[in-house]
C-alpha cells in the first residue's frame, strides 16, 4: 500500500516519508540527510500528508489524524 500511495511523490517527498515512518528518523536528522531545515521538511511532509489524505476516503483519513 506504501508503494502505491507514495507513487505520485517526488523523490524528496518519498525520501522524508519512508525515512521517518519506516526508519523512524526525526525530521532534524532527515533535514541533515537532505541539507534542509528541520521546518523545511516538517512542512514537505504536512504538504504530502494533506495529499495523501485526498487519495482515500473519508473514513480512512480519519485513521490517520
Amino acid at each position: 500500500m506504501m508503494s502505491f500511495l507514495t507513487r505520485s511523490l517526488t523523490q524528496k517527498e518519498r525520501f522524508i516519508i519512508e525515512h521517518y515512518y519506516r526508519n523512524g528518523m526525526t525530521m532534524r536528522e532527515i533535514g541533515e540527510m537532505l541539507s534542509l531545515t528541520e521546518s523545511r521538511v516538517c512542512q514537505i511532509h504536512s504538504n504530502v500528508m494533506a495529499r495523501l489524505k485526498s487519495l482515500i476516503s473519508p473514513q480512512e483519513a480519519a485513521l490517520l489524524v
